[in-house]
């Protein structure tokens, strides 16, 4: 594996530099970073931009915030870099920091987020990072578990190790590799630049960590199929997920925790009527990929088809859930995660009808979306053959106590 420099670990006394290499951050989460900092035994040094104030949505104009982080990098007293704020714009900085400068002196970079930008710019120079929270969670909770677990980390007082709660919904394994990542929207935009972390590693073997706050569920998926495509998704030997905080349109996952919480079972009709619906989605997801990867109009005129017939299983299973709550075989809170469920699923039936549709559309050189799949429906023999053909095979199971439904 290759070697990458480890920073020092800290002494009592060392100074760590506070700045914002992208949005504003609030006084008072600088104020409260800094007591955090100063309760465990360091010197929070306030690098000038924070005193320039906001330019726009910005913690200062992209000079400013780059000034402050190449006088952290050449300070010697520096030996820690603690980011006040995610937001946007880092990326605006990582191509005019020399290398150079940032491997002579390996100092901790510490963030998450929009940071991102930054650990790439760092382990691109072959230095490593600290994907850790920033000021505003050391003001809420300045001696927590996990505020306790970075700072011994920055002293030297563990190596890599972080201990803590397994999210329930993850699913545990073994792999080694160097841990890289962390949000998804940046990785994403750097994919196929110099700091495209995939690219960086060339053939190292690496897991990959994935997070984001603030985007929509349609943004996400964009940006993970981008990673995908990229082979980043592909060539990792485990993906650990963080958080995804405040991400509107997303899976109901406090559902599914409650499921988990209350052990909320689903019924046996209903575990074994997902299991057809999600096989319906695992091909549609399969169909749309490789009719994107191939630009096969062919692959991408089965998709509708099968599209329709998810929506029909859709409907089939809500009449059946409200039956069975009718009848007291399924309880109410359940059934409010199987629907958030289905409406899932539809969607992402519905995103790859739209995938294969604007593949369909680039080689006819048309712009309708609608009036291509209006005319699919309408004209075409083949898609009311397939439509039956997978009507057939992804059909309901029937119940073993109702004849019909």
């Amino acid at each position: 594996m290759k070697g990458f420099a480890r920073p020092a670990a800290l002494r009592p006394g060392n100074k760590i530099a506070l700045l914002t290499p992208a949005t504003v951050v609030k006084e008072a989460y600088l104020l409260g970073g800094e007591a955090a900092i100063r309760a465990h035994g360091y010197e929070p040094v306030r690098m000038p931009g924070f005193a320039v104030g906001a330019d726009g949505r910005f913690a200062g104009s992209a000079d400013t915030r780059l000034h402050d982080l190449l006088t952290a990098l050449e300070n010697p007293d520096i030996k820690a870099i603690w980011c006040g704020r995610g937001g946007y714009g880092a990326v605006q900085l990582i191509s005019r920091v020399p290398l150079s400068l940032v491997a002579k002196s390996p100092k901790w970079l510490i963030g998450f987020s929009d940071v991102c930008a930054l650990h790439s710019l760092w382990l691109r120079a072959g230095v490593q990072a600290l994907h850790a929270p920033m000021l505003r969670r050391l003001t809420d909770h300045p001696a927590d578990e996990i505020t306790e677990q970075i700072f011994a980390l920055l002293g030297g007082l563990c190596e890599n190790e972080a201990d803590g709660a397994i999210h329930p919904l993850q699913q545990c394994g073994v792999a080694s590799g160097r841990l890289i990542g962390g949000n998804v929207s940046v990785l994403g935009d750097l994919a196929a630049t110099p700091f495209d972390q995939a690219a960086i590693l060339a053939d190292e073997p690496f897991i990959l960590l994935i997070e984001d706050v603030a985007e929509s569920l349609s943004r996400l998926q964009r940006r993970l199929w981008r990673l995908r495509l990229s082979g980043l998704l592909n060539r990792a030997e485990g993906i650990v997920v963080g958080q995804f905080t405040a991400c509107p349109g997303g899976v109901n996952f406090s559902s599914a925790e409650e499921m988990t919480r209350k052990n909320l079972p689903f019924s046996a009709n209903a575990k074994n009527e997902l299991i057809t619906i999600t096989s319906a989605i695992r091909e549609i997801l399969s169909l749309a990929l490789k009719a994107f990867e191939r630009r096969d109009n062919d692959i991408a005129s089965q998709v509708e088809p099968l599209e329709q017939v998810i929506d029909t299983l859709k409907e089939q299973m809500r009449t059946r859930h409200i039956l069975r709550m009718q009848q007291g075989a399924c309880s109410i809170e359940a059934g409010f995660v199987l629907s958030d469920l289905l409406t899932d699923l539809e969607r992402t039936s519905d995103h790859c009808s739209n995938i294969a549709g604007c593949i369909i559309d680039a080689r006819e050189h048309n712009l309708n979306l609608h009036e291509t799949l209006r005319e699919a429906k309408a004209a075409d023999s083949g898609f009311q053959s397939t439509f039956h053909s997978y009507a057939e095979k992804y059909q309901l199971p029937l119940p073993p106590t109702e004849q019909t439904l």
